[in-house]
């Protein structure tokens, strides 16, 4: 594990919260561990760190560490992480985006899920269609 993202582990278990990963948790149907740490505190340390960043040759080296941690809060920084080098960007940035969808399918609707959320909006105007008046 690079030293940057040590610092940022260590930095965000001492604000973790066993009462709110525990919510957090439920919230996300069990499907990721957290620590506990809501956005505006991950930010808070993610924006202090940053400036220390070390800019490896290979930008996604620490972003692919950060997705192989058990908890959902690293894997939140490591797109917020891509997403501030983004004038390092080339083409394997468009293969990590994939991979990373790929292997947490549960972040982003894709599939079946996208569907039936189209059919159920298209189901429910074509009801409320139904019940208007005619303008005729």
């Amino acid at each position: 594990m690079s030293p940057w993202l040590e610092q940022l582990k260590i930095a965000l278990e001492a604000k973790s919260n066993k009462e709110n990963a525990y919510w957090m948790t439920k919230y996300m149907r069990n499907q990721f561990q957290f620590l506990g740490v809501k956005k505006p505190e991950q930010m808070e340390v993610f924006k202090q760190l940053f400036k220390s960043y070390p800019f490896p040759q290979n930008y996604l080296e620490i972003p692919n560490e950060m997705l192989d941690l058990p908890q959902h809060e690293f894997h939140y920084l490591a797109m917020v992480l891509v997403q501030k080098l983004k004038k390092d960007w080339d083409e394997n940035v468009l293969d990590w985006v994939e991979k990373t969808a790929l292997r947490y399918p549960g972040v982003i609707v894709t599939g079946k899920q996208n569907q039936d959320r189209k059919s159920t909006r298209l189901n429910s105007s074509h009801s409320r269609a139904s019940r208007m008046p005619s303008s005729a």
